[in-house]
């Protein structure tokens, strides 16, 4: 390795770029002090990677550049570059020639390293040059003031130099990367130890969680199988069950209902009834008592029959029963012709009503038809809103959709299907948390996709006041459409985040007007359901849901109507039967009693000739019946007859009566029986409901809970059909439930975690063996670098002191001089110390030794390294400078001996030394602050000296 040139630009006070070339022989670098030599020394140092500042003689990084004089401008960089010729590869690199450059830039306090111009880092330069004696610049760059310090330098310094010279500054360097990794390996180690203890101490109760586990697992699978088609049949039969129940209580309670207002209205019928019947036993009585009075005075007056007046008396009361049961019979007569006109009004009308009945029933079935049709049209929820809404008791709070909580009045419903028909089906619900569950809901169970806004902090929707003070003023305007929603108060945010921006107008024209003034930044909606969009976009025309919704509503008009006129006419039907019947059994009681009065007159009208031919032959006379009629049609006297049809009339009121009581009591007593059958069945079915509900509920919960499937999903799941009977199917599931009840909880993630412990165990304890392996392999190899070194550098020691020695003497013309370990059993590690004797001297202490005596001292055992060492290069830089002439002789003399081995470059102002040069360079400062290099002349010199 030959250093071929220096190229210097920028450095110090190298101005200008300048280049000193080398070429074999001894160099020699002369001029006056203050002249720039020594940067030649500074930069070969700095190049090689030096970083103190004290060393490079600067106090801060920018004096490493040119700092400008009054003519020459500061540069902005400093830059040097070495160039070696590497043919014998030294160098560890495979180029030629090996070009090492370091510059600076001003103010920027970063250094760049290059190696052939590509960038490398300060450690790269620094590792090119280990073990080839320029790794330690204080062994092969000396400059005045470090050369006589080398003689009283610290034991660990020379130590330094003892390690260069042997070449272990690599193994050093190996040594310590190795004590590093073998420290981190060591840490590493004692880690992943502790690790390993504590993964042993956890995957045992791991290992007997996961067993655990799998044991639930393997139940719970085959439960699954069981399970899930057991259940699918259980819920089916039970929600069948269920609305079978659910219909017979509804129609039981509905019975009962009746039957208890029917019980009432009979109790108050019978206590009505009761009473009349009292007071008919009341006047029946007062009518016997007249009978028997009247009766008694009759069969009284008959035993007079010699008697005139009392014969008389006899005939009168004769005619008296005669025209009173006349007036009976003309009055059932006519009772008769009247009950026979109603029951043939009774027939037309029943007749009318059943044609008007069916007519209505057949209008009544085509309005279901209808109905039906408009309502399944209008049942659109899509299966995610659906599904939502059917299960949201398993949520934390599912309010409904915006359809089910917003309302409006009947004059706004065409705006506000305009404005939000689209979020109709939109689900509002409590906060976001809900909105996760429901959305990872509808995710595991593949349901769908609904829209869904959290009432707690949904974003309100105003209209700034600017825009709202522009429209109030407009003509038309109506109302801002979140203000006539009719909502709960909790939803005042959903009703902002739907219509706060929305302004309502009369009509299309009054819209447009209000559109163009706020420059079309709002929607607009009329009374009529046309909506001007924000950017002026209109949507208008006839509202096919609206019409539907009023056509609706009109169809529910109608068939409620017909309904109500249905069961109105039916109840009618009902009643003129009942009175078709009552009247007929009343007419034949009529007509019955016409016959007996009728025959009653026939025997009175014979009795009352009787009587008239009597009292003719008695008292041979007429009866004055004229007489006796005009008192009739005066007084109109109560006969017997009369008396006893009123009795009779009464009788049979009360008989009727009697029966109807009799009727409503057993009515009564079994409404009573079958109230008391509807109250068991009530109970027996709420009983059955209550199992029921149990049933379903335990089985949607495991359902829930343990599958997170809804029955719905679970309708649409086809299992393989059960081969044992239901009740064994029953067993075994309650058998492995028991059994996951015995196992209790589990770690479901104990498999996964104790197999993943596992081979990290397995892993880990692979990286303890690796690292127990590295441990030994790196203690082996510190322990074989150890040796080595010690090797190196007991031989190196030895010849270095022979030849310290020699040139000590040879320096000194006598004396000795030698290096000692101040630890001989610790040769790694400890330090040096120079003993020397020069001639004469007895001086142990070499800092009472003068500093050209130190110089020599220090010189001698740099040649002595060097020449065991075989430097590359060595720049001496006025090391001889304390010296007298003598030596300074006897130094260049050894200097240029030692040339023929290393590249010596001396820089040097002693003529002595001068003398030696085969190659010498001129360093003048012509300009204050600027060095200039240049060759000189040895046979002026020569001249110059001798002269």
């Amino acid at each position: 390795m030959f250093l071929k040139k220096i190229e210097l630009k920028g450095f110090k006070s190298f101005a200008f770029p300048t280049t000193i070339e080398f070429k074999k022989g001894l160099t020699v670098i002369v001029g006056p002090n203050g002249s720039g030599k020594s940067n030649i020394n500074d930069a070969l140092k700095w190049v090689l990677g030096e970083t103190s500042k004290k060393t490079l003689r600067a106090k801060k990084t920018d004096d490493m550049i040119f700092s400008g004089t009054v003519t020459k401008n500061a540069a902005d960089y400093a830059e040097v570059s070495l160039f070696f010729d590497n043919s014998n590869k030294l160098l560890e690199h495979q180029e030629q020639e090996v070009i090492i450059t370091r510059k600076s830039y001003r103010n920027q306090n970063e250094n760049k390293y290059f190696i052939n111009k590509e960038k490398v880092r300060r450690k790269d330069i620094r590792n090119l040059f280990l073990d080839t004696g320029l790794g330690n610049t204080d062994l092969s760059i000396i400059s005045q003031g470090s050369v006589a310090k080398i003689a009283e330098a610290r034991p660990q310094d020379l130590r330094s130099l003892l390690d260069e010279a042997s070449g272990v500054s690599k193994y050093q360097i190996h040594k310590k990367e190795a004590l590093l990794k073998l420290d981190k390996v060591k840490t590493n180690l004692d880690i992943f130890e502790v690790k390993l203890n504590a993964l042993k101490r956890q995957i045992e109760p791991l290992k007997k969680a996961s067993e655990q586990a799998k044991n639930y697992l393997q139940i719970k699978a085959e439960l699954t199988k069981i399970e899930l088609p057991l259940i699918q049949i259980i819920l089916k039969d039970s929600y069948h069950k269920q609305k079978e129940l659910i219909e017979t209580e509804k129609k039981s309670k509905k019975e009962k209902e009746i039957i208890e207002k029917n019980l009432d209205k009979f109790a108050k019928e019978l206590k009505e009834n009761q009473a009349n019947l009292l007071k008919l036993d009341q006047e029946i009585m007062v009518l016997h008592t007249k009978q028997t009075d009247l009766q008694n005075n009759l069969n009284k007056k008959i035993n007079f029959s010699g008697d005139k007046k009392e014969f008389s008396n006899k005939i009168k009361h004769s005619l008296y029963s005669i025209n009173d049961l006349k007036e009976i019979i003309k009055e059932a007569e006519k009772e008769e012709q009247n009950l026979t006109k109603e029951i043939s009004s009774f027939k037309i009308k029943m007749s009318d009503l059943r044609q008007e009945t069916e007519d209505y029933i057949g209008k009544s079935n085509q309005i279901k038809f209808q109905l039906e049709h408009l309502k399944n049209a209008d049942k659109n929820y899509n299966r995610a809103v659906k599904s939502i809404l059917d299960n949201k008791l398993i949520f934390n709070l599912i309010y409904g959709t915006v359809k089910d909580i917003i309302k409006v009045e009947k004059k706004y419903e065409l705006a506000l299907e305009a404005a939000v028909a689209n979020k109709f089906q939109n689900i509002v619900v409590n906060n976001e948390k809900t909105i996760k569950d429901a959305i990872s809901f509808l995710k595991k169970n593949k349901l769908g996709v609904a829209t869904f806004i959290p009432a707690e902090n949904v974003k309100e929707k105003t209209i700034i006041s600017e825009l709202k003070n522009v429209i109030l003023k407009i003509n038309g305007f109506t109302a801002i459409l979140s203000d006539v929603i009719k909502i709960d108060s909790k939803f005042k945010n959903v009703a902002l985040s739907l219509g706060g921006n929305i302004a309502i107008f009369e009509d299309l024209d009054s819209a447009l007007i209000a559109a163009k003034f706020i420059q079309y930044r709002l929607p607009i909606v009329t009374l009529e359901g046309d909506i001007i969009y924000p950017g002026f976009t209109v949507k208008g025309g006839f509202n096919n849901k609206i019409s539907k919704k009023i056509e609706l509503e009109k169809y529910q008009l109608g068939q409620e109507k017909l309904e109500k006129i249905i069961k109105k006419n039916e109840m009618m039907i009902d009643n003129l039967e009942t009175n078709i019947l009552d009247f007929n059994a009343k007419r034949d009681l009529v007509q019955k009693e016409i016959i007996r009065n009728a025959e009653r007159l026939h025997h009175l009208d014979w009795e009352f000739q009787q009587l008239l031919e009597n009292y003719q032959t008695i008292f041979k006379e007429d009866f004055d019946l004229n007489k006796v009629e005009t008192k009739i049609k005066t007084e109109k006297p109560l006969s017997l007859e009369k008396i006893i049809n009123q009795i009779k009339s009464l009788n049979a009121q009360k008989h009727q009566l009697s029966i109807k009581i009799i009727d409503a009591q057993d009515d009564q007593q079994l409404q009573n029986k079958r109230w008391q059958e509807l109250l068991q069945k009530i109970q027996y079915s709420e009983i059955n409901l209550d199992k029921l509900i149990r049933v379903i509920s335990e089985n949607v919960d495991i359902l829930n809970k343990d599958y997170q499937l809804t029955y719905q999903n679970l309708e649409e799941k086809e299992f393989p059909k059960l081969k044992e009977p239901l009740e064994e199917i029953i067993k075994n599931q309650q058998q492995y439930r028991k059994e996951l009840r015995a196992i209790g909880y589990i770690d479901q993630e104990a498999i996964e975690r104790y197999q993943k412990l596992e081979k990290d165990y397995q892993k880990l304890n692979h990286e303890v063996s690796d690292l127990s392996e590295a441990k030994a392999k790196l203690n082996s190899t510190v322990k074989i670098m150890d040796q080595e070194m010690i090797k190196r550098i007991n031989k190196t020691f030895v010849k270095i002191n022979d030849r310290f020695d020699a040139i000590f003497k040879t320096l000194f013309r006598g004396g000795n001089g030698r290096l000692e370990f101040l630890e001989p059993e610790n040769l790694l590690e400890s330090g040096l110390e120079i003993k020397a004797s020069a001639p004469g001297k007895a001086v142990k202490n070499l800092s009472l030794y003068s500093g050209g005596e130190k110089s020599l001292i220090a010189l001698s055992l740099i040649f002595a390294i060097n020449e065991i060492r075989n430097l590359p290069l060595l720049l001496l830089d006025e090391v001889e400078a304390a010296l007298d002439e003598a030596n300074v002789e006897r130094f260049a003399n050894f200097a240029k001996i030692l040339n023929n081995q290393t590249q010596l470059i001396i820089v040097s102002h002693r003529p002595g030394t001068m003398e030696k040069a085969d190659i010498l360079y001129g360093v003048t400062m012509q300009e204050k602050g600027i060095t200039s290099i240049f060759n000189v002349s040895l046979d002026k010199i020569k001249e110059e000296f001798i002269n």
